[in-house]
């Protein structure tokens, strides 16, 4: 059957033109980046109003503030968890161009979740969280939540983007294949249902099957790398550094970025009480060989009851903070170690090489957010056509704002991947996982929190600097991420002439009541 007899109903009465397989497929690729350049602008938007959400979280204690922040947060995840969907009906629309089988892709879609919702057994806790007992009735590995996503609120798996085309891709492909087969006609009333979106529910259900298989099988191997880096020492960490940043890069597409942090970061040390802080400063100086008098609760060090008599204060009995904002209220920049010399804050805690403190360790992504946005919205407004040269730079302009000030590079990431996997794959994935070798090789200690934007990198590195936080290398690294990325991209755009904003007809056109219908090949 072909695509072109297919879609007869467009107005001018023409079919497509006989071209061979890979034209086609390149036509649709083309219209599909053209399409994921529409939803930038909007996407845009709720990043912005996500990183909002997540400064105001994270840097203040007015309740009116708060509210707001968990409202930004909300609206963003309520996004951000039905990527795939979005990308599902951008998929099936780059193909298809038809209202009818967008119709039945959602169907499909719908039956591919709610598949998954049923093979997950899980338990909701009385603080609210998710307790997963298994997935398919056996599999009852570690982390398991840390696998599971939402969509329209049912707890499935974490497929984000890869989810959604794969299921644009099949559904499209049987709507292709069998848009005429009918039921026969002894079905009765059912022989006028399309034969179709039932072959299409029933091959998104076994999608579904498909992907619980091939998560655990991820779920099995991303474990194995969690064990391997809480095994390893400050002393050799810059392996573990490597993979860390690098398994935060190539999993991204396939929504797994949140995923890699919070299965790096132990949850049960993330947040520390009073006395649990208290605990680990104690254990850290007795490590050091430092004394204390359990009698009168002294030690024999000046600055280490200093310390002591600050974390034991009454104000702090309610507070359960991470270890670096404990680091950073310590009102001592350097403690004692001992060989008699002191050392900063930071170093005094990692030297003692206590393996929870792994968080700490975590090298740090800024330099890499700041330097590979700025090289590739360079190089993409570079090579722009002149006259969409000022709206791309525009565009590109906000999404670089936007990206330095909440840290969340999804959209350069995204659209990087989308435009050019090689280039994604080859060039970017491997130098993040270099900056995280080199961040950790300089003993770059600033928190890896979500937020990792401008704010972020000015409150926990810059101001607690004489603690060791080494900030001084992330500007550095910026500007060496920018001088290597930004060529390679912008030599690459022009060679293979790749998709980006700006290359093709003017960015953004204003859609007219005309270009809507034929757009839908009405």
């Amino acid at each position: 059957m072909k695509i072109d007899k297919l879609y007869q109903i467009r107005k001018n009465g023409k079919g497509y033109c006989n071209n061979s397989n890979k034209i086609k497929i390149r036509n649709i690729y083309e219209y599909f980046i053209k399409i994921i350049t529409l939803i930038i602008i909007p996407l845009l938007l709720i990043v912005l109003i996500y990183g909002i959400g997540m400064i105001l979280q994270e840097y203040t204690s007015n309740l009116v503030a708060l509210t707001i922040g968990d409202v930004c947060i909300k609206i963003g995840k309520a996004v951000f968890n039905n990527l795939s969907i979005i990308f599902c009906l951008v998929t099936v629309i780059s193909i298809t161009n038809n209202v009818k089988a967008v119709a039945i892709a959602v169907t499909g879609f719908l039956f591919f979740i709610v598949m998954q919702y049923s093979l997950i057994q899980y338990k909701i806790t009385p603080e609210g969280k998710i307790y997963v007992t298994s997935i398919l009735f056996f599999y009852q590995g570690e982390n398991l939540a840390m696998f599971l996503g939402s969509s329209f609120g049912l707890v499935t798996l974490n497929t984000s983007i890869l989810g959604g085309i794969t299921v644009g891709i099949i559904s499209s492909y049987i709507y292709i294949k069998c848009i005429d087969l009918r039921l026969a006609k002894p079905f009765g009333l059912l022989n006028g249902f399309s034969f179709v979106t039932l072959l299409v529910v029933l091959a998104n259900m076994f999608l579904a099957l498909f992907f619980l298989l091939l998560w655990i099988v991820i779920a099995i191997v991303l474990n194995h790398i969690y064990q391997w880096m809480w095994q390893q020492n400050a002393n050799h960490f810059l392996g573990a550094a490597f993979v860390y940043e690098l398994l935060n890069t190539l999993l991204i597409p396939f929504g797994f970025k949140d995923l890699v942090t919070n299965l790096f970061i132990n949850p049960n040390v993330e947040l520390l009480s009073q006395t649990e802080f208290e605990n680990l400063f104690k254990n850290i100086a007795v490590h050091y060989g430092l004394i204390h008098n359990i009698f009168d609760d002294t030690w024999n060090n000046a600055t280490i009851q200093k310390v002591w008599d600050f974390i034991n204060q009454p104000t702090f009995e309610e507070r359960h903070l991470t270890i670096l904002d404990w680091l950073n209220l310590l009102p001592i920049d350097r403690l004692p170690q001992a060989n008699g010399y002191s050392t900063q804050t930071y170093n005094w805690f990692l030297s003692s090489n206590f393996g929870h403190l792994l968080q700490l360790k975590l090298p740090p992504n800024y330099a890499f957010v700041f330097g590979g946005s700025l090289a590739i919205s360079t190089a993409i407004i570079l090579t722009s056509k002149k006259e969409n040269r000022m709206p791309t730079a525009i565009l590109m302009t906000a999404i670089v704002v936007v990206t330095i000030l909440t840290g969340n590079n999804v959209i350069i990431n995204l659209f990087t991947f989308f435009v050019s996997p090689m280039l994604y794959f080859c060039v970017y994935t491997p130098l993040a996982g270099l900056n995280g070798l080199f961040m950790s090789m300089f003993d770059v200690h600033i928190w890896v929190s979500f937020v990792n934007g401008l704010i972020d990198f000015i409150y926990r590195g810059i101001i607690p600097v004489a603690k060791g936080t080494n900030f001084f290398w992330v500007p550095v690294f910026t500007l060496i991420w920018f001088v290597i990325i930004m060529p390679i991209f912008w030599k690459a755009i022009l060679y293979f002439d790749y998709l980006f904003i700006g290359r093709r007809e003017t960015i953004l056109p204003r859609i007219t009541h005309k270009n809507y219908h034929e757009m839908w090949n009405h």
